[in-house]
Protein backbone atom coordinates (compact mmCIF):
# COMPACT_ATOMS: atom_id res chain seq x y z
CA UNK A 1 0.00 0.00 0.00
CA UNK A 2 1.39 3.52 -0.68
CA UNK A 3 0.18 6.89 -0.14
CA UNK A 4 0.15 8.59 3.72
CA UNK A 5 1.58 5.58 4.71
CA UNK A 6 4.70 5.74 3.22
CA UNK A 7 7.96 6.58 5.66
CA UNK A 8 8.80 10.08 3.78
CA UNK A 9 5.06 11.41 5.05
CA UNK A 10 5.10 9.50 7.53
CA UNK A 11 7.96 11.65 8.67
CA UNK A 12 6.85 14.68 7.43
CA UNK A 13 3.76 14.33 9.33
CA UNK A 14 6.25 13.56 12.68
CA UNK A 15 8.14 17.07 11.99
CA UNK A 16 4.87 19.03 11.67
CA UNK A 17 3.49 17.66 14.88
CA UNK A 18 6.74 19.34 16.73
CA UNK A 19 6.28 22.63 15.28
CA UNK A 20 4.74 24.67 17.87
CA UNK A 21 0.54 25.19 16.96
CA UNK A 22 -0.12 28.99 16.20
CA UNK A 23 -3.43 30.54 15.71
CA UNK A 24 -3.67 32.95 12.57
CA UNK A 25 -2.22 36.21 13.68
CA UNK A 26 -0.16 34.88 16.50
CA UNK A 27 3.21 36.72 16.09
CA UNK A 28 4.53 36.37 19.78
CA UNK A 29 5.36 34.47 22.90
CA UNK A 30 1.87 32.15 23.59
CA UNK A 31 2.25 32.75 26.92
CA UNK A 32 1.98 36.66 26.96
CA UNK A 33 -1.74 35.63 26.36
CA UNK A 34 -2.37 34.12 29.87
CA UNK A 35 -2.37 36.64 33.07
CA UNK A 36 0.40 35.69 35.13
CA UNK A 37 -1.75 35.00 38.16
CA UNK A 38 -3.21 32.27 35.68
CA UNK A 39 0.62 31.27 34.62
CA UNK A 40 1.51 30.59 38.66
CA UNK A 41 -0.82 28.46 39.26
CA UNK A 42 0.08 26.34 36.11
CA UNK A 43 3.29 26.25 37.74
CA UNK A 44 1.98 25.13 40.99
CA UNK A 45 0.43 21.83 39.45
CA UNK A 46 3.71 20.78 37.95
CA UNK A 47 3.77 16.83 38.02
CA UNK A 48 5.83 15.61 40.71
CA UNK A 49 8.39 12.55 39.82
CA UNK A 50 10.87 10.17 41.59
CA UNK A 51 13.47 12.93 41.37
CA UNK A 52 11.19 15.04 43.89
CA UNK A 53 12.36 12.83 46.70
CA UNK A 54 15.25 11.14 48.23
CA UNK A 55 15.83 7.57 47.69
CA UNK A 56 17.76 5.49 50.05
CA UNK A 57 20.73 4.73 49.31
CA UNK A 58 21.52 2.25 51.67
CA UNK A 59 20.24 -0.81 53.18
CA UNK A 60 19.72 0.56 56.42
CA UNK A 61 17.85 3.80 55.14
CA UNK A 62 15.62 1.57 53.38
CA UNK A 63 14.67 -0.74 56.10
CA UNK A 64 13.86 2.20 58.40
CA UNK A 65 11.74 3.70 55.43
CA UNK A 66 9.71 0.72 55.14
CA UNK A 67 9.11 -0.49 58.36
CA UNK A 68 7.98 3.24 58.79
CA UNK A 69 5.63 3.36 55.77
CA UNK A 70 4.14 -0.16 56.97
CA UNK A 71 3.36 0.53 60.41
CA UNK A 72 1.77 4.05 59.01
CA UNK A 73 -0.24 1.72 56.95
CA UNK A 74 -0.93 -0.54 59.58
CA UNK A 75 -1.82 1.94 62.56
CA UNK A 76 -3.98 3.94 59.81
CA UNK A 77 -5.83 1.27 58.89
CA UNK A 78 -9.68 0.04 59.61
CA UNK A 79 -8.66 -2.20 62.28
CA UNK A 80 -5.75 -0.19 63.55
CA UNK A 81 -7.50 1.41 66.81
CA UNK A 82 -8.22 -1.80 67.48
CA UNK A 83 -4.95 -3.30 67.72
CA UNK A 84 -3.44 -0.62 69.29
CA UNK A 85 -6.21 -1.20 72.12
CA UNK A 86 -6.04 -5.01 72.29
CA UNK A 87 -5.46 -6.20 75.78
CA UNK A 88 -2.76 -9.25 75.95
CA UNK A 89 -5.50 -11.75 75.68
CA UNK A 90 -7.08 -10.46 72.45
CA UNK A 91 -3.27 -10.10 71.03
CA UNK A 92 -2.58 -14.03 72.01
CA UNK A 93 -5.95 -15.35 70.59
CA UNK A 94 -5.12 -13.31 67.48
CA UNK A 95 -1.53 -15.14 67.35
CA UNK A 96 -3.41 -18.14 67.60
CA UNK A 97 -5.76 -17.68 64.75
CA UNK A 98 -3.43 -16.31 62.36
CA UNK A 99 -1.02 -19.60 63.12
CA UNK A 100 -4.46 -22.00 62.32
CA UNK A 101 -5.18 -20.21 59.29
CA UNK A 102 -1.35 -20.72 58.31
CA UNK A 103 -1.87 -24.29 59.31
CA UNK A 104 -5.16 -24.87 57.68
CA UNK A 105 -3.91 -22.83 54.04
CA UNK A 106 -1.41 -25.59 53.41
CA UNK A 107 -2.98 -28.86 55.17
CA UNK A 108 -6.95 -27.86 54.04
CA UNK A 109 -6.79 -25.91 50.81
CA UNK A 110 -3.57 -27.25 49.51
CA UNK A 111 -1.49 -23.99 49.57
CA UNK A 112 1.56 -23.97 47.35
CA UNK A 113 4.67 -22.39 48.81
CA UNK A 114 6.21 -19.06 47.62
CA UNK A 115 9.50 -18.24 46.22
CA UNK A 116 10.51 -17.69 50.17
CA UNK A 117 8.96 -21.06 51.52
CA UNK A 118 6.07 -19.00 52.70
CA UNK A 119 2.20 -20.93 52.27
CA UNK A 120 0.46 -18.74 49.61
CA UNK A 121 -3.12 -17.89 50.67
CA UNK A 122 -5.65 -20.30 49.03
CA UNK A 123 -7.31 -19.45 46.48
CA UNK A 124 -9.84 -21.83 45.87
CA UNK A 125 -13.80 -21.43 45.68
CA UNK A 126 -16.27 -21.60 47.81
CA UNK A 127 -19.38 -23.74 46.71
CA UNK A 128 -18.01 -27.54 46.17
CA UNK A 129 -16.06 -27.17 49.37
CA UNK A 130 -18.40 -26.17 52.18
CA UNK A 131 -17.31 -29.86 53.50
CA UNK A 132 -13.65 -29.41 53.56
CA UNK A 133 -13.92 -26.06 55.24
CA UNK A 134 -16.56 -27.42 58.28
CA UNK A 135 -14.03 -29.93 59.67
CA UNK A 136 -11.52 -27.00 60.18
CA UNK A 137 -10.49 -25.37 63.22
CA UNK A 138 -10.35 -22.26 61.84
CA UNK A 139 -14.37 -22.26 60.79
CA UNK A 140 -14.85 -23.80 64.64
CA UNK A 141 -13.57 -20.24 65.36
CA UNK A 142 -15.48 -18.76 63.27
CA UNK A 143 -18.55 -20.38 64.16
CA UNK A 144 -17.87 -19.14 68.34
CA UNK A 145 -16.99 -15.97 67.27
CA UNK A 146 -19.93 -13.36 68.75
CA UNK A 147 -20.90 -11.58 65.29
CA UNK A 148 -22.90 -8.89 66.91
CA UNK A 149 -25.41 -8.18 63.85
CA UNK A 150 -26.78 -9.56 60.52
CA UNK A 151 -27.77 -7.39 58.53
CA UNK A 152 -28.47 -8.59 55.07
CA UNK A 153 -30.12 -12.32 54.76
CA UNK A 154 -33.27 -12.64 52.87
CA UNK A 155 -35.57 -14.38 55.18
CA UNK A 156 -36.74 -17.22 52.82
CA UNK A 157 -33.00 -17.99 51.92
CA UNK A 158 -31.61 -18.52 55.42
CA UNK A 159 -32.12 -21.86 56.42
CA UNK A 160 -30.57 -25.34 54.64
CA UNK A 161 -33.61 -26.69 51.75
CA UNK A 162 -34.12 -29.80 54.11
CA UNK A 163 -36.09 -27.47 56.18
CA UNK A 164 -38.84 -26.03 54.15
CA UNK A 165 -39.24 -29.45 52.33
CA UNK A 166 -40.24 -31.09 55.26
CA UNK A 167 -43.17 -28.73 56.14
CA UNK A 168 -44.30 -29.09 52.87
CA UNK A 169 -45.11 -32.81 52.98
CA UNK A 170 -48.24 -34.49 54.94
CA UNK A 171 -50.35 -31.54 53.15
CA UNK A 172 -53.34 -32.50 51.22
CA UNK A 173 -53.46 -28.78 49.67
CA UNK A 174 -49.56 -28.88 48.62
CA UNK A 175 -48.75 -29.22 45.06
CA UNK A 176 -45.66 -29.62 42.70
CA UNK A 177 -45.34 -28.54 39.52
CA UNK A 178 -42.36 -28.90 36.21
CA UNK A 179 -41.94 -26.91 33.03
CA UNK A 180 -40.63 -30.29 31.87
CA UNK A 181 -42.07 -34.14 32.72
CA UNK A 182 -39.58 -35.89 34.74
CA UNK A 183 -38.84 -38.80 32.99
CA UNK A 184 -35.22 -38.67 32.12
CA UNK A 185 -32.19 -37.44 33.94
CA UNK A 186 -31.33 -34.89 31.95
CA UNK A 187 -35.27 -33.54 32.12
CA UNK A 188 -34.76 -33.41 36.03
CA UNK A 189 -31.35 -31.96 35.59
CA UNK A 190 -32.93 -28.66 33.65
CA UNK A 191 -36.61 -28.48 34.93
CA UNK A 192 -37.71 -25.63 36.90
CA UNK A 193 -40.01 -26.82 39.64
CA UNK A 194 -42.35 -24.54 41.89
CA UNK A 195 -44.67 -24.85 44.85
CA UNK A 196 -48.06 -23.73 45.66
CA UNK A 197 -50.26 -24.66 48.47
CA UNK A 198 -53.32 -23.63 46.86
CA UNK A 199 -56.80 -22.30 49.11
CA UNK A 200 -60.07 -24.84 48.61
CA UNK A 201 -61.87 -21.95 46.87
CA UNK A 202 -58.57 -22.17 44.02
CA UNK A 203 -58.39 -25.87 44.00
CA UNK A 204 -61.79 -26.47 42.16
CA UNK A 205 -60.52 -24.30 38.94
CA UNK A 206 -57.06 -26.65 39.17
CA UNK A 207 -57.14 -29.35 35.78
CA UNK A 208 -56.59 -32.45 36.40
CA UNK A 209 -52.99 -33.43 36.24
CA UNK A 210 -51.31 -36.57 35.21
CA UNK A 211 -47.76 -37.36 37.22
CA UNK A 212 -44.53 -35.09 36.40
CA UNK A 213 -42.73 -38.33 36.46
CA UNK A 214 -45.46 -39.42 33.55
CA UNK A 215 -43.91 -38.91 30.00
CA UNK A 216 -47.13 -37.45 29.00
CA UNK A 217 -46.65 -34.50 31.45
CA UNK A 218 -47.02 -31.16 30.12
CA UNK A 219 -46.69 -28.07 31.65
CA UNK A 220 -45.27 -23.94 31.45
CA UNK A 221 -45.29 -21.41 33.94
CA UNK A 222 -46.66 -18.80 31.80
CA UNK A 223 -50.11 -17.42 32.31
CA UNK A 224 -51.81 -19.42 29.97
CA UNK A 225 -51.19 -22.73 32.29
CA UNK A 226 -51.83 -20.75 35.38
CA UNK A 227 -54.30 -23.68 36.64
CA UNK A 228 -52.61 -26.64 35.14
CA UNK A 229 -49.84 -29.24 35.82
CA UNK A 230 -50.06 -29.13 39.23
CA UNK A 231 -49.63 -32.24 41.14
CA UNK A 232 -50.26 -33.69 44.42
CA UNK A 233 -46.93 -33.22 46.58
CA UNK A 234 -47.27 -36.44 49.02
CA UNK A 235 -48.34 -38.66 45.67
CA UNK A 236 -44.99 -37.09 44.17
CA UNK A 237 -43.19 -38.42 46.82
CA UNK A 238 -44.95 -41.67 46.99
CA UNK A 239 -43.93 -42.45 43.23
CA UNK A 240 -40.37 -41.03 42.86
CA UNK A 241 -38.01 -43.68 42.05
CA UNK A 242 -36.41 -44.74 45.37
CA UNK A 243 -39.13 -43.04 47.31
CA UNK A 244 -39.71 -40.17 49.76
CA UNK A 245 -35.91 -39.87 50.75
CA UNK A 246 -34.51 -39.47 46.80
CA UNK A 247 -37.31 -37.37 46.24
CA UNK A 248 -36.08 -35.24 48.69
CA UNK A 249 -32.42 -35.37 48.54
CA UNK A 250 -33.25 -34.39 44.50
CA UNK A 251 -35.57 -31.21 45.13
CA UNK A 252 -32.65 -30.29 48.10
CA UNK A 253 -29.80 -30.30 45.17
CA UNK A 254 -32.22 -27.96 42.55
CA UNK A 255 -32.05 -25.41 45.48
CA UNK A 256 -28.25 -25.92 46.16
CA UNK A 257 -25.54 -24.06 43.55
CA UNK A 258 -22.88 -26.75 42.02
CA UNK A 259 -19.49 -25.96 41.85
CA UNK A 260 -19.84 -26.87 37.53
CA UNK A 261 -22.82 -24.42 37.52
CA UNK A 262 -21.21 -21.85 40.02
CA UNK A 263 -17.94 -21.98 38.09
CA UNK A 264 -17.95 -23.85 34.61
CA UNK A 265 -16.54 -22.25 31.75
CA UNK A 266 -19.53 -21.12 29.57
CA UNK A 267 -21.19 -19.35 32.95
CA UNK A 268 -21.94 -15.68 32.55
CA UNK A 269 -23.06 -13.25 35.06
CA UNK A 270 -26.69 -12.73 33.65
CA UNK A 271 -27.15 -16.49 33.29
CA UNK A 272 -26.11 -16.98 36.90
CA UNK A 273 -28.62 -14.54 37.69
CA UNK A 274 -31.03 -16.40 35.91
CA UNK A 275 -30.48 -19.32 37.45
CA UNK A 276 -31.13 -17.73 40.87
CA UNK A 277 -34.42 -16.75 39.69
CA UNK A 278 -35.41 -20.49 39.50
CA UNK A 279 -34.13 -21.10 43.04
CA UNK A 280 -36.08 -18.09 44.46
CA UNK A 281 -39.38 -18.92 42.51
CA UNK A 282 -39.36 -22.72 44.01
CA UNK A 283 -38.74 -21.54 47.34
CA UNK A 284 -41.59 -18.74 47.24
CA UNK A 285 -44.39 -21.87 47.57
CA UNK A 286 -42.83 -24.08 50.11
CA UNK A 287 -42.49 -20.36 52.28
CA UNK A 288 -46.00 -19.57 51.49
CA UNK A 289 -48.14 -21.19 53.75
CA UNK A 290 -48.67 -20.53 57.85
CA UNK A 291 -47.10 -23.83 59.32
CA UNK A 292 -44.00 -23.81 57.28
CA UNK A 293 -43.89 -20.11 57.61
CA UNK A 294 -44.52 -20.49 61.59
CA UNK A 295 -41.98 -22.88 62.19
CA UNK A 296 -39.26 -20.94 59.80
CA UNK A 297 -39.55 -17.84 62.16
CA UNK A 298 -39.04 -20.02 65.25
CA UNK A 299 -36.35 -22.28 63.37
CA UNK A 300 -34.85 -19.13 62.30
CA UNK A 301 -34.07 -16.98 65.55
CA UNK A 302 -32.53 -20.45 66.57
CA UNK A 303 -29.94 -20.94 64.26
CA UNK A 304 -29.29 -17.13 64.86
CA UNK A 305 -28.51 -18.19 68.24
CA UNK A 306 -26.75 -21.20 67.42
CA UNK A 307 -24.46 -19.19 64.79
CA UNK A 308 -23.56 -16.21 67.75
CA UNK A 309 -25.72 -13.60 66.33
CA UNK A 310 -26.43 -11.36 68.77
CA UNK A 311 -29.20 -9.68 66.31
CA UNK A 312 -30.95 -9.87 63.08
CA UNK A 313 -32.12 -7.78 60.42
CA UNK A 314 -34.54 -9.89 58.35
CA UNK A 315 -35.39 -9.04 54.79
CA UNK A 316 -38.97 -10.48 53.62
CA UNK A 317 -40.76 -9.65 50.25
CA UNK A 318 -44.07 -7.87 50.80
CA UNK A 319 -46.40 -6.79 47.93
CA UNK A 320 -46.03 -10.63 46.68
CA UNK A 321 -46.50 -12.11 49.59
CA UNK A 322 -49.06 -14.99 49.95
CA UNK A 323 -49.29 -16.58 52.86
CA UNK A 324 -52.11 -19.31 53.18
CA UNK A 325 -53.63 -20.22 56.08
CA UNK A 326 -52.89 -23.44 57.55
CA UNK A 327 -56.65 -24.48 57.05
CA UNK A 328 -56.37 -23.42 53.61
CA UNK A 329 -59.62 -21.05 53.60
CA UNK A 330 -57.99 -17.66 52.67
CA UNK A 331 -54.34 -15.62 53.26
CA UNK A 332 -53.06 -14.10 55.75
CA UNK A 333 -52.29 -10.83 54.92
CA UNK A 334 -48.85 -8.80 55.93
CA UNK A 335 -50.50 -7.53 59.15
CA UNK A 336 -50.77 -10.90 60.39
CA UNK A 337 -47.26 -12.05 59.08
CA UNK A 338 -45.59 -9.19 61.19
CA UNK A 339 -47.59 -10.32 64.12
CA UNK A 340 -46.45 -14.13 63.48
CA UNK A 341 -42.63 -12.50 63.50
CA UNK A 342 -43.34 -10.70 66.20
CA UNK A 343 -45.22 -13.53 68.99
CA UNK A 344 -41.87 -15.06 67.86
CA UNK A 345 -39.50 -12.87 69.25
CA UNK A 346 -41.72 -12.41 72.26
CA UNK A 347 -41.96 -16.15 72.76
CA UNK A 348 -37.81 -16.21 72.35
CA UNK A 349 -37.58 -13.67 74.98
CA UNK A 350 -39.57 -15.54 77.48
CA UNK A 351 -37.29 -18.67 77.00
CA UNK A 352 -34.43 -17.10 79.07
CA UNK A 353 -32.11 -17.24 76.55
CA UNK A 354 -30.60 -14.81 75.09
CA UNK A 355 -31.50 -13.09 71.88
CA UNK A 356 -31.27 -9.37 71.40
CA UNK A 357 -34.01 -9.48 68.86
CA UNK A 358 -35.16 -9.18 65.09
CA UNK A 359 -36.29 -6.29 63.23
CA UNK A 360 -37.97 -6.34 59.64
CA UNK A 361 -37.07 -4.49 56.50
CA UNK A 362 -40.05 -3.68 54.32
CA UNK A 363 -39.11 -5.22 50.77
CA UNK A 364 -40.63 -4.30 47.53
CA UNK A 365 -39.11 -6.05 43.93
CA UNK A 366 -37.59 -3.21 41.95
CA UNK A 367 -38.86 -5.23 38.92
CA UNK A 368 -42.26 -3.99 40.32
CA UNK A 369 -44.15 -0.55 37.98
CA UNK A 370 -44.30 2.79 39.55
CA UNK A 371 -47.74 2.20 40.80
CA UNK A 372 -46.27 -0.73 42.57
CA UNK A 373 -44.01 0.41 44.40
CA UNK A 374 -45.79 3.89 45.10
CA UNK A 375 -48.17 1.42 47.25
CA UNK A 376 -46.07 -0.71 48.76
CA UNK A 377 -44.66 2.98 50.41
CA UNK A 378 -47.89 3.53 51.87
CA UNK A 379 -48.14 -0.09 53.18
CA UNK A 380 -44.62 0.47 54.56
CA UNK A 381 -45.79 3.60 56.59
CA UNK A 382 -49.07 1.97 57.85
CA UNK A 383 -47.31 -1.38 59.06
CA UNK A 384 -44.97 0.79 61.08
CA UNK A 385 -47.33 2.82 62.50
CA UNK A 386 -48.75 -0.67 63.57
CA UNK A 387 -45.55 -2.29 64.48
CA UNK A 388 -43.22 0.76 65.77
CA UNK A 389 -40.67 -1.61 67.07
CA UNK A 390 -40.51 -4.07 64.53
CA UNK A 391 -40.31 -2.56 60.72
CA UNK A 392 -36.78 -0.44 60.54
CA UNK A 393 -36.17 -0.04 57.34
CA UNK A 394 -37.53 -0.12 53.41
CA UNK A 395 -35.29 -1.62 50.70
CA UNK A 396 -35.66 -2.18 46.66
CA UNK A 397 -34.71 -5.74 45.93
CA UNK A 398 -34.23 -8.31 42.90
CA UNK A 399 -31.21 -7.83 40.29
CA UNK A 400 -29.84 -4.26 40.00
CA UNK A 401 -29.48 -4.96 35.82
CA UNK A 402 -32.53 -6.74 35.23
CA UNK A 403 -34.85 -4.07 37.66
CA UNK A 404 -35.41 -0.44 37.03
CA UNK A 405 -32.62 1.44 38.29
CA UNK A 406 -33.29 3.29 41.49
CA UNK A 407 -33.68 6.86 39.66
CA UNK A 408 -36.62 5.38 38.63
CA UNK A 409 -38.50 5.98 42.01
CA UNK A 410 -36.90 8.58 42.41
CA UNK A 411 -39.68 10.61 42.80
CA UNK A 412 -42.15 8.28 45.10
CA UNK A 413 -39.00 7.41 47.46
CA UNK A 414 -38.54 11.19 47.98
CA UNK A 415 -42.00 11.86 48.49
CA UNK A 416 -42.03 8.62 51.02
CA UNK A 417 -39.55 10.62 52.65
CA UNK A 418 -40.96 13.83 52.95
CA UNK A 419 -44.20 11.84 54.44
CA UNK A 420 -41.87 10.09 57.34
CA UNK A 421 -40.19 13.05 58.07
CA UNK A 422 -43.38 14.94 59.06
CA UNK A 423 -45.40 12.30 60.58
CA UNK A 424 -41.82 11.66 62.73
CA UNK A 425 -41.62 7.99 61.49
CA UNK A 426 -37.99 6.50 61.53
CA UNK A 427 -38.31 4.33 57.97
CA UNK A 428 -34.51 4.70 56.38
CA UNK A 429 -33.70 3.38 53.17
CA UNK A 430 -31.30 0.06 53.33
CA UNK A 431 -31.20 0.09 49.01
CA UNK A 432 -29.99 -2.65 47.42
CA UNK A 433 -26.72 -0.93 45.09
CA UNK A 434 -23.58 -1.46 43.49
CA UNK A 435 -24.17 -5.06 43.15
CA UNK A 436 -22.64 -4.89 39.75
CA UNK A 437 -19.74 -5.23 37.22
CA UNK A 438 -21.16 -2.44 35.34
CA UNK A 439 -19.21 0.78 34.57
CA UNK A 440 -21.26 4.04 33.48
CA UNK A 441 -24.43 2.76 33.03
CA UNK A 442 -28.39 3.41 34.74
CA UNK A 443 -27.52 0.99 36.93
CA UNK A 444 -24.24 1.38 37.82
CA UNK A 445 -25.91 5.00 39.00
CA UNK A 446 -27.50 3.24 42.09
CA UNK A 447 -24.45 3.80 44.40
CA UNK A 448 -25.10 7.40 43.82
CA UNK A 449 -28.88 7.07 43.47
CA UNK A 450 -28.52 5.09 46.55
CA UNK A 451 -26.68 7.90 48.23
CA UNK A 452 -28.43 11.08 47.30
CA UNK A 453 -31.82 9.41 48.69
CA UNK A 454 -30.16 9.43 52.10
CA UNK A 455 -29.48 5.23 52.27
CA UNK A 456 -28.34 4.80 56.02
CA UNK A 457 -26.64 1.60 54.63
CA UNK A 458 -26.12 0.27 50.97
CA UNK A 459 -26.71 -3.45 50.09
CA UNK A 460 -23.71 -4.74 48.66
CA UNK A 461 -21.78 -1.90 47.04
CA UNK A 462 -19.00 -4.25 45.64
CA UNK A 463 -18.96 -1.44 42.97
CA UNK A 464 -17.74 1.47 45.31
CA UNK A 465 -14.26 1.30 44.27
CA UNK A 466 -14.72 2.37 40.86
CA UNK A 467 -16.34 5.75 42.42
CA UNK A 468 -14.01 7.84 44.26
CA UNK A 469 -16.53 10.61 44.86
CA UNK A 470 -18.94 8.09 45.90
CA UNK A 471 -16.58 6.35 48.38
CA UNK A 472 -15.85 10.09 50.38
CA UNK A 473 -19.84 10.77 50.30
CA UNK A 474 -20.45 7.35 51.78
CA UNK A 475 -17.54 7.98 54.67
CA UNK A 476 -18.37 11.33 55.47
CA UNK A 477 -21.95 10.75 55.65
CA UNK A 478 -21.66 7.45 58.19
CA UNK A 479 -23.19 5.02 55.58
CA UNK A 480 -22.32 1.59 55.59
CA UNK A 481 -22.27 -1.18 53.25
CA UNK A 482 -23.60 -4.82 53.75
CA UNK A 483 -21.32 -7.06 52.02
CA UNK A 484 -21.84 -10.85 50.99
CA UNK A 485 -18.87 -12.27 50.68
CA UNK A 486 -19.86 -15.66 49.09
CA UNK A 487 -23.21 -14.43 47.33
CA UNK A 488 -21.08 -11.43 45.63
CA UNK A 489 -18.53 -14.95 44.28
CA UNK A 490 -21.18 -17.37 43.36
CA UNK A 491 -23.41 -14.40 41.60
CA UNK A 492 -19.71 -13.75 39.52
CA UNK A 493 -18.89 -10.33 40.81
CA UNK A 494 -15.61 -12.27 42.03
CA UNK A 495 -13.69 -15.01 40.54
CA UNK A 496 -13.20 -16.19 44.47
CA UNK A 497 -12.59 -14.62 47.68
CA UNK A 498 -9.21 -13.18 46.80
CA UNK A 499 -10.24 -10.86 44.17
CA UNK A 500 -13.15 -9.57 46.58
CA UNK A 501 -13.47 -6.25 46.84
CA UNK A 502 -13.43 -6.24 50.83
CA UNK A 503 -9.98 -5.66 51.21
CA UNK A 504 -9.92 -2.52 48.74
CA UNK A 505 -13.11 -0.91 51.02
CA UNK A 506 -11.33 -1.57 54.06
CA UNK A 507 -8.53 -0.44 53.25
CA UNK A 508 -9.89 3.06 52.04
CA UNK A 509 -11.55 3.06 56.02
CA UNK A 510 -15.36 2.69 54.26
CA UNK A 511 -17.12 1.03 57.29
CA UNK A 512 -18.31 -2.64 56.42
CA UNK A 513 -20.74 -5.38 57.56
CA UNK A 514 -20.26 -9.26 57.06
CA UNK A 515 -23.39 -10.83 55.66
CA UNK A 516 -24.57 -14.48 54.02
CA UNK A 517 -27.23 -12.96 52.00
CA UNK A 518 -29.34 -15.96 50.52
CA UNK A 519 -27.56 -19.02 52.42
CA UNK A 520 -30.34 -21.51 51.11
CA UNK A 521 -28.69 -21.80 48.15
CA UNK A 522 -24.66 -21.54 48.83
CA UNK A 523 -24.80 -24.06 51.67
CA UNK A 524 -23.39 -21.60 53.75
CA UNK A 525 -23.80 -19.96 57.48
CA UNK A 526 -22.50 -16.50 58.37
CA UNK A 527 -20.01 -18.18 59.79
CA UNK A 528 -18.78 -19.40 56.46
CA UNK A 529 -18.82 -15.62 55.15
CA UNK A 530 -16.67 -15.18 58.04
CA UNK A 531 -14.51 -17.66 57.44
CA UNK A 532 -13.92 -16.32 53.70
CA UNK A 533 -12.57 -13.17 54.68
CA UNK A 534 -10.46 -14.64 57.01
CA UNK A 535 -8.68 -16.90 54.51
CA UNK A 536 -9.24 -14.52 51.62
CA UNK A 537 -6.70 -11.44 52.88
CA UNK A 538 -3.27 -11.96 55.15
CA UNK A 539 -4.34 -8.38 56.44
CA UNK A 540 -7.69 -9.61 58.00
CA UNK A 541 -7.27 -10.58 61.77
CA UNK A 542 -9.37 -11.75 65.00
CA UNK A 543 -8.42 -7.41 65.46
CA UNK A 544 -10.85 -7.33 62.11
CA UNK A 545 -13.24 -9.24 63.10
CA UNK A 546 -14.03 -7.53 65.71
CA UNK A 547 -14.17 -4.35 64.27
CA UNK A 548 -16.52 -5.73 61.83
CA UNK A 549 -18.72 -7.09 64.59
CA UNK A 550 -19.00 -3.74 66.24
CA UNK A 551 -19.43 -2.03 63.14
CA UNK A 552 -22.64 -4.31 62.62
CA UNK A 553 -23.85 -3.18 65.55
CA UNK A 554 -23.61 0.55 65.03
CA UNK A 555 -24.78 1.06 62.38
CA UNK A 556 -27.91 -1.78 62.66
CA UNK A 557 -31.72 -0.12 63.22
CA UNK A 558 -31.78 -0.67 67.00
CA UNK A 559 -32.31 2.22 69.26
CA UNK A 560 -29.37 4.03 70.73
CA UNK A 561 -30.32 2.73 74.14
CA UNK A 562 -30.52 -1.24 72.84
CA UNK A 563 -27.42 -0.59 71.13
CA UNK A 564 -26.05 0.65 74.80
CA UNK A 565 -27.71 -2.65 76.27
CA UNK A 566 -26.44 -5.21 72.72
CA UNK A 567 -22.67 -4.03 73.04
CA UNK A 568 -22.28 -4.18 76.64
CA UNK A 569 -23.43 -7.80 76.10
CA UNK A 570 -21.32 -8.51 72.79
CA UNK A 571 -18.14 -6.89 75.01
CA UNK A 572 -18.62 -9.46 77.45
CA UNK A 573 -18.68 -12.12 75.39
CA UNK A 574 -15.56 -11.18 73.41
CA UNK A 575 -13.60 -11.45 75.84
CA UNK A 576 -14.61 -14.41 76.64
CA UNK A 577 -14.39 -15.75 73.19
CA UNK A 578 -10.65 -14.39 73.11
CA UNK A 579 -9.93 -16.53 76.08
CA UNK A 580 -12.23 -19.97 74.92
CA UNK A 581 -9.32 -19.62 71.71
CA UNK A 582 -6.38 -19.66 74.19
CA UNK A 583 -7.76 -22.23 76.07
CA UNK A 584 -8.70 -24.97 73.28
CA UNK A 585 -6.24 -24.12 70.97
CA UNK A 586 -2.84 -22.44 72.42
CA UNK A 587 -1.67 -25.88 73.62
CA UNK A 588 -2.51 -27.29 70.31
CA UNK A 589 -0.18 -24.89 68.54
CA UNK A 590 1.98 -24.90 71.57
Amino acid sequence: MGGICSWEKGHEAIDKAREPMKRPGDEGDITQEFPSEALGKLSEKKIKTMADHTTPLTMDAYNAERASVLAAERAEGFDGRARETASEIENKANEIVVAIRQRDAELVHGGGLDMLGKVVTPDTHFVGRASNISSTSLFKIAQRMPKGAHLHCHFNSCLPPQFLLRHAKNNAHMRIKSDLALNSEDNKQRAEIQFQMHVIDEEKLLEPSVSLLHESYKSSFGAEDKMKGWYSYDKFLEEYPGGEAAAEEWLASKLLFTEEEVYGISQTTANIWLRFGTRTRMLKGLFGHESAFRAYTDACIQDFIRDNIQYAEIRPNFPSNSLVKADATGFIDNVGLLQIIADAITAQRQSGVYFTGLKVIYCCPRSFSKERVAASLVECIELKRKFPDLICGYDLVGGEEAGFPLQHFAPELLSFRATCISEGLDIPFLLHAGETLDSGSSTDSNLIDAILLGAKRIGHGFALPKHPQAMRMVKERGIALEICPISNEVLHLCPSIRGHALPVLLANNVHCTINSDNGTFYGSSLSHDFYQIMIGAEAMSLHGWRVLAEWSLDHSCLTASEKVAAKTVWSERWDVYCQWIIDTYGSELG
